[in-house]
């Protein structure tokens, strides 16, 4: 059986090959991240409407995001390469030195774990019917995908932010409970409009009902990406603090605290 390191190169060289070349980093590129099911597409929301304000002024939606802040997993490098500076860019990946500007999601590992996994049941990346006790372990290991564990991304992008001016990490939480300075923090890390009535356009263009309800919407006829998804498990689903209480049990949750508890506390969440 391959080791996790070989089976990461292996799949960093597969990834690699399909998106035809290693990824062009600019000085100049705009970085929209987060570790997988952290609020990224929230903040692409936000990012496409300011675009859109400083632009034609139309209403960002899942149709046109991808055009406003491009997914770097959904488009070969020559399609990237293409973009004219400074480019908006999704993505999951740890911090690169190379990066200069970005704004980075933090959620609670908690919360992070419980949608991971109903995301993954979606994408029909999970066994039918795998028990929530059987997929931690993997999650705990960063098993599931190709950035890490939830706290080494996060300590990544907490140093980096320490460093560099034009680095902003926002947490989930603060900006369920107001959106406001971080989003201002976000606009002006990124170089986009910062006065009030953009900010407060760009939260109601990406207010959690707004963006749910064109979820909803979402069909694999009109969106080949969605081809084979689980659509029944919707991908803005609930974007709640608490719902992992649902799902942990008091063993589980000792497990996760004992993986990413000094990481939890270095941000601020609680793990008693």
């Amino acid at each position: 059986m391959l080791g996790k390191k070989i089976r990461g190169k292996l799949k960093d060289a597969i990834r690699t090959a399909a998106r035809g070349g290693e990824l062009e980093v600019r000085p100049d590129d705009r970085w929209v991240v987060s570790y997988p099911k952290s609020g990224n597409t929230w903040l692409r929301f936000m990012v496409g409407a300011l675009l859109q304000r400083a632009g034609d002024g139309g209403e960002v939606d899942f149709h046109n995001m991808d055009a406003l802040v491009p997914d770097i997993y959904r488009h070969r490098e020559r399609e990237l390469r293409a973009l004219p500076s400074p480019r908006f860019l999704k993505s999951h990946e740890p911090y690169d030195p190379r990066v200069a500007r970005a704004v980075c999601m933090v959620r609670d590992p908690r919360s992070v774990a419980t949608s991971y996994y109903f995301f993954l049941q979606r994408e029909r990346r999970l066994p039918e019917g795998e028990p929530f006790a059987d997929y931690l372990p993997r999650y705990l290991a960063g098993d599931l995908d190709r950035y890490g564990t939830w706290a080494e991304h996060v300590e990544g992008w907490l140093e980096a932010e320490a460093r560099h001016p034009n680095v902003v990490v926002l947490r989930y939480e603060e900006m369920l409970a107001d959106p406001m300075p971080g989003a201002r923090r976000l606009a002006a890390a990124l170089g986009l409009p910062d006065d009030d009535d953009a900010l407060e356009a760009a939260l109601r263009h990406s207010s959690f009902d707004r963006m749910q309800a064109l979820d909803r919407q979402r069909t694999a006829a009109a969106d080949p990406a969605l081809k084979g998804k689980d659509l029944k498990i919707l991908f803005v689903r609930k974007g709640s603090t608490d719902e992992w209480r649902e799902h942990f049990d008091p063993q589980q949750l000792g497990m996760l605290v004992g993986a990413f508890g000094a990481t939890m506390r270095r941000v601020g969440y609680e793990t008693e």
